[in-house]
């Protein structure tokens, strides 16, 4: 779906555009045990400070979730390769 623009005024100089995001989802996407895990550890050694521990608390988890990434769409040898090829450019 599209975004769309809301206008907001500014000062001086007119109407500037508002970016308007739809949900990309009609649910909370679960995050895997590991994902939910960290923030809570850091929840308990105080990292994260005591009034953002709800929304933490109330991530959606999951055990079943896979924690994985997309498979790359380049091998990561041709990847190496042309990133050396661009800083040998550099220096």
């Amino acid at each position: 779906m599209p975004a769309t623009t809301v206008g907001r005024r500014r000062k001086r100089s007119g109407l500037l555009p508002e970016t308007v995001l739809k949900p990309l989802y009609k649910e909370q996407q679960p995050i895997s045990q590991a994902k939910y895990e960290h923030p809570m550890s850091l929840c308990k050694s105080m990292a994260i400070p005591r009034e953002y521990h709800p929304f933490c608390e109330g991530l959606l988890h999951d055990e079943k979730e896979n924690d994985l990434l997309p498979e790359p769409n380049t091998n990561e040898e041709d990847t190496m390769i042309d990133n050396n090829i661009v800083l040998d450019g550099l220096f």
